[in-house]
Order: structure tokens, then sequence, then C-alpha cells
């Protein structure tokens, strides 16, 4: 009886537990199922810069900004001092409607190399009541590197031309402008500085500005050392950089000024120019099949470069000419010579009439 008791109470102590867990898995709430949000699609592109500024903490931001900053006011400073000194800006205005920097410039611009509003400030639009002149207070970064490689008639640097770096051993004019452009692809490409690349990318950017620049540009560089620099001009600076100096933009820009300075050396006829580093003899064989095929392309870039030819048969007339007077001085040289021989058979022959007459 006992037993039956204590299992009745057991049964009973499980049913009221059962009851108990029921009651409470009744009681507990479940939780909300978040209501998604419909989001516009972004390209993977902006998905990735976005990925990537959340990743970069606000100091290496900031130190990167302040390397935009030195790139676009000190840059700026040394590209110009330097470009004046070439092209003086009293003289700036004669040497830019001269027919073939005008050329130039002009598919520089259908090759959307330069913009438009960068083509108002080389060639401001003329009217009755204001007249605008041209200066080089306007150019940016990416306008005076246009400028020094293509309408200065510097050399490019051997044995890598303008788009690739030069030697460590270069300390030529045109291999610190292409130290600068360098750069400043280099940091254009960046989100942020860590706080061991600061020291290393600050470093080499002053070398190369102090290569470039006069004491305006070392005090330039001074002041933007020690002095603070806002958030909001951060991101200022930042994007100045990015507008001219982005991956894309930059590429596309090196890609077709290689390409203008292939047709030029083939319309001026002359074979010689700088291996690239990677792909150079690929170069010299896509040069040759383009000579072989000849065609309309050789007609298009004739059209186009109207200016060389006429320099080719100005340096022919000149040739001409110094030949012609090397002739006549020759001529003239051989007259004087057979005068003087004649007068000196005369001298011989007089002598010995001379003697004849006194032996008699």
């Amino acid at each position: 009886m006992n037993g039956e008791v204590e299992g009745k109470g057991w049964c009973e102590e499980k049913r009221e537990g059962v009851k108990g867990q029921s009651l409470t898995s009744t009681a507990m709430e479940l939780p909300a199922i978040p209501e998604t949000e419909v989001k516009p699609d972004r390209p993977p592109s902006d998905q990735l810069l976005a990925e990537g500024e959340s990743l970069v903490t606000a100091r290496e931001r900031e130190a990167l900004g302040r390397v935009c900053w030195l790139l676009h006011e000190a840059g700026t400073l040394a590209l110009r001092a330097t470009f004046d000194s070439i092209h003086p800006p009293l003289y700036l205005p004669d040497h830019l409607q001269h027919m073939h920097v005008k050329t130039l410039l002009q598919r520089l611009r259908q090759q959307q190399v330069i913009s438009d509003i960068q083509w108002r400030q080389l060639y401001p639009p003329r009217k009755r009541k204001r007249k605008f002149t041209v200066t080089s207070q306007k150019f940016d970064t990416k306008v005076l590197v246009v400028l020094l490689q293509t309408c200065c008639h510097l050399s490019p640097p051997y044995p890598h031309g303008w788009h690739d770096a030069p030697l460590p051993t270069d300390s030529s004019l045109s291999s610190d402008i292409v130290r600068l452009q360098l750069k400043l692809q280099e940091v254009g490409a960046l989100s942020g500085l860590r706080k061991d690349e600061y020291p290393l990318v600050w470093q080499q950017a002053v070398q190369i500005l102090n290569n470039l620049g006069n004491q305006e540009v070392r005090v330039k560089i001074q002041r933007i050392e020690k002095e603070a620099l806002p958030s909001d001009l951060v991101s200022k600076y930042i994007a100045l950089i990015k507008q001219a100096w982005a991956p894309a933009e930059s590429q596309a820009m090196v890609a077709k000024l290689r390409e203008i300075e292939k047709q030029r050396r083939r319309a001026s006829g002359s074979k010689s120019g700088y291996k690239r580093k990677d792909g150079g003899q690929e170069d010299e064989e896509e040069e040759e099949e383009e000579e072989r095929r000849g065609g309309k392309d050789d007609d298009d870039d004739e059209a186009e470069v109207v200016y060389e030819p006429k320099v080719k048969k100005k340096k022919k007339k000149k040739k001409k000419k110094k030949k012609k007077k090397k002739k006549k001085k020759k001529k003239k040289k051989k007259k004087k010579k057979g005068e003087e021989e004649e007068e000196e058979e005369e001298q011989v022959q007089k002598r010995e009439e001379e003697k004849e007459d006194w032996r008699r």
C-alpha cells in the first residue's frame, strides 16, 4: 500500500511539473523578426570603397590628408616654378598660340586628357568688355605635368620614358617631374596611411619637392608640417588629389599620352624612343606592324599632325642653303688657288728669261 501511495505521489508530481513547463512555455515571448529594408543596389567598386574607408581610422585618414595637402599646395608651387622658368608668364600666351602647341593640346582635349574647364584656362574665351590673360596661377598639378611633358621641349628620362620610374641615380629635371607624378598617383590610390607608413611617404614627397622647388616651396613645406589640419580640410585635400589622380583616371591618361607619343614619333619618322620596363619589345613590334599596314591610320595621323611636315620642309631648305654656301666657298678657293699658281708660273718664266739675258 505504501508503495502504491508513493508511486501515485511521484506521478502527480511529474504531472504538475509537466503542467508548469507547458505554462511557462506558453508564457515565453518569441523574438520579433526584423523587417528587411530594401537598399538600393551599389556597384561593387563603391561597396569596396565604403568597406575600405570604414576600416581606416581617423588618425590614418588625417595622415593621408596631410600628405595630400603637401602634394596639392607645395607640389603645385614646385611644378609652376619649373614651368614659369621654361615659359615665363609674359611670353606664355604667345607660346600657346603656336600652331604645333595648339594642335597638340587640341588632340589632348579630344582624348579627354584635358577637360573643358582646363581648356578654358589655357585658351580663355574672348569677350568685348573683359580681357582674360592666360597665367599659370590657375593650372593644377595635372595640367602642369601634362604641359611639362608635352610642350616644354624636355627630353624624357632614360631609359623608361615619362611614365615609369626613372633610375635612382638620375637627378635631371624630367626625372623629378616623373617622380612627383608617380607619387601623386600612389597617394591618389590610398584611403589612409598607417603610423609606420606616414614618415616614409612624407620624406619621399619632401625630397622630390625640394629638388624641384625654390625657397618659397621649402617655406610652404615647413608650414604644412607644423600647422594643425581641421577635419573638413582633410576630406577636402583628399578629394582634390583623388579627383585628379585616381587610379582609373591616371591609368587612362598615361595610356593616351603613350599613344600620342607613338603617333608623333611615326609622323616625324624617328624610330628612336626609350623602351618601357615591361613590354618594350612588344611596343616596337606594334610599331613595325603599323608601319607595314600603312593605309588609313597613317593618313589620319598626317591629317592630325599638320605642323610636323612643315618643320621638315624648313629643315630641308636650311640644309640646301648650307650646301650651296659650301659649294660657293669651294669654287672661290679653287679660283684663288688657280690664280696663285698662274702668278707663280709667270714669275718663274720671268726669272728664267732674266737669267738667259744675263748669260748673253
